[in-house]
């Protein structure tokens, strides 16, 4: 029996030495070096990043939702910008052309739920109005000038 613990005391305090041998704390030469990471990835990875820049400096803005009021001949969409733009001075109105016609889209809206309180005060001016997800401008930052 003395034996037997004798020579487990023997193999566990040689298990303990061998493992605190494999640990080293970091010099601080070590530390103050920049860390290195190699990456190694298809090349059509680049190319898609590549493309998707392309295409955001192309449709600037962001996702959100618009109001589309009329579709269809230049004469009539202009007729209900004017329309609108007497109503609702403060709200931003866009034509689009969409060959061979045009369309009258309001607001910049970034939820459903803020375009959808204002097309509710619409309805009456334009029954055939509705929402739409679409490219929005980006928001005004206010200014810091005093």
């Amino acid at each position: 029996m003395r034996q037997t613990a004798l020579i487990s005391l023997i193999f566990l305090t040689k298990i303990i030495v061998a493992q605190n041998d494999s640990l080293s704390i970091p010099q601080a030469d070590s530390l103050a070096s920049e860390p290195k990471l190699n990456i190694i990835a298809d090349e059509r990875i680049e190319k898609l990043l590549e493309i998707k820049k392309v295409n955001a400096a192309n449709n600037p803005g962001l996702p959100g939702y618009r109001i589309q009021l009329f579709y269809g001949p230049r004469s009539e969409a202009l007729e209900y910008q004017a329309e609108f733009l007497k109503i609702y001075p403060e709200i931003e109105c866009y034509m689009v052309y969409d060959a061979p016609y045009f369309k009258v889209r309001i607001g910049d809206f970034r939820d459903k739920y803020a375009a959808r309180r204002i097309h509710l005060d619409l309805i009456e001016s334009f029954p055939d109005s509705f929402i739409l997800e679409d490219r929005i401008n980006l928001p005004d930052l206010p200014s810091n000038e005093e």
